[in-house]
């Protein structure tokens, strides 16, 4: 038990003490409000919905980006709310697969609605350790975004809205790690 985050593994094997490394896979099914506090998103709040979670790592236990490089993430999400607290947008009806791993990020058929829209996104993205400083390259994201229908009146006025809320600062455990995410979602 994790602060309340159940995770279920076997082989979990630590060595050298002094500069840990650790190998292990671990699962869980959880609530997304659960992850919440762990990845320390300050402009993300998980409002509903679940999660099953598939965690794999070997390698030193750093509180840094570029433990991506040895980490696999799969995450299948389903019936979640998220919301964007910068702009106040509310996404619902959240589902799909997110899988980070061999230094990549992959969404899958990553749906939600926002307003009267359905949308649908598919994300590769690579090298994404170097969002570490102390890795070097640049991190590539390609977006496929589908729609069956857009109200561009309300996407519009969702991207020209000018509401600053403040973030919240979470700072959960994974927070080094996240601080730079926060920084690509604040800039789009």
């Amino acid at each position: 038990n994790w602060d309340g985050l159940q995770l279920d593994g076997k082989n979990i094997v630590v060595t050298n003490l002094l500069k840990p490394y650790a190998q292990f896979e671990l699962h869980s099914n959880a609530t997304l409000n659960q992850l919440e506090n762990h990845f320390a998103f300050n402009d993300i709040k998980f409002v509903n919905g679940t999660t099953q979670l598939d965690l794999q790592y070997t390698g030193p236990l750093i509180t840094d980006p570029a433990l991506l490089k040895n980490m696999t993430a799969h995450l299948v999400i389903k019936d979640g709310a998220i919301q964007y607290i910068p702009k106040n947008i509310l996404l619902e009806k959240c589902s799909g697969e997110v899988t980070i791993g061999e230094n990549a990020l992959l969404f899958k058929k990553f749906q939600f609605d926002v307003l009267r829209n359905h949308i649908e996104i598919n994300v590769s993205g690579s090298d994404i350790a170097s969002f570490s400083n102390n890795e070097a390259g640049k991190a590539a994201l390609q977006f496929n975004l589908y729609s069956p229908y857009l109200h561009f009146d309300e996407i519009l006025g969702l991207l020209a809205s000018d509401k600053k809320n403040a973030g919240k600062q979470n700072n959960g455990q994974l927070s080094t790690i996240t601080k730079n995410v926060n920084a690509l979602f604040t800039n789009l």
